[in-house]
């Protein structure tokens, strides 16, 4: 008798137990996906704790915003490149190619920079500055070659596009994507132009011919228009004073 008793307790309180879980879950909104009805699914928790569209704002990201706002300062010209697969030691064999055709400043700095920024800390950075413009062009995550000095850029373009036609490495590893020059905003066709700009150097020893012969072409020219300046002055003169000679009344 008492084993019976003690058997319709026990049903009873598994009964009782199973209607109050029952009844919570279908009193509570419950979220999940629809194609993990299986397992718990512990990736998809760790992205709704830490969603991946939340700027977070910890220490390094702060320092490298303020880094590349202080090298936006600095910067002439700003280019973009899109990235394939680019490791660092290819982006080393990059930059140290480029440096060994490039001169360094004159207090010895490198004219130039390259850094791989991701697309949310680059529009951090890039909010406030000249190159504001440059921020819808953004995207994913790119190498960036932040110039110092413009009057490279003609080299540095086309040493750009003397690797990328010599070496298949670099070819597939980046390309040019968008770049800032001159406060304007140029496309991947125009940054590969760009390698056919003369320098100031070339420019002023194309102008020296120009310059000798200017002076005498220069006199001559003003010569001549002082001398018309002088025929146009008299000829109003004369006009004026028949003008005023007509309207004269006659004196008996």
């Amino acid at each position: 008798m008492c084993n019976l008793i003690f058997v319709l307790y026990n049903l009873f309180c598994l009964a009782s137990t199973k209607y109050l879980v029952e009844s919570y879950v279908i009193g509570t909104p419950v979220k999940y996906r629809q194609n993990s009805l299986g397992p718990i699914n512990y990736r998809y928790i760790m992205e709704r704790r830490n969603p991946k569209n939340v700027i977070s704002f910890r220490a390094g990201k702060v320092k490298l915003i303020k880094g590349l706002k202080e090298q936006l300062r600095d910067t002439k010209a700003l280019f973009q490149f899109r990235l394939f697969r680019m490791t660092h030691p290819i982006r080393q064999y990059i930059k140290d190619n480029l440096l060994k055709d490039i001169e360094p400043l004159e207090d010895g700095r490198a004219p130039f920079k390259l850094q791989v920024v991701k697309n949310s800390l680059m529009r951090i950075a890039l909010s406030g500055t000249e190159y504001e413009i440059f921020t819808p062009k953004v995207e994913k995550t790119n190498l960036y070659i932040f110039i110092y000095d413009d009057s490279i850029v003609p080299r540095l373009m086309s040493l750009i596009n003397g690797f990328r036609k010599a070496s298949k490495l670099v070819k597939w590893r980046f390309e040019p994507s968008f770049g800032c020059f001159c406060g304007r905003i140029v496309n991947s066709l125009q940054m590969r132009s760009l390698s056919s700009l003369i320098t100031k150097k070339e420019l002023i020893a194309r102008m020296l011919p120009i310059l000798r012969v200017q002076p005498v072409r220069l006199a001559n020219s003003l010569n001549v228009s002082s001398r018309l300046l002088n025929s146009i002055s008299y000829t109003l003169h004369r006009l004026n004073s028949t003008l005023k000679q007509i309207k004269r009344p006659n004196v008996l």
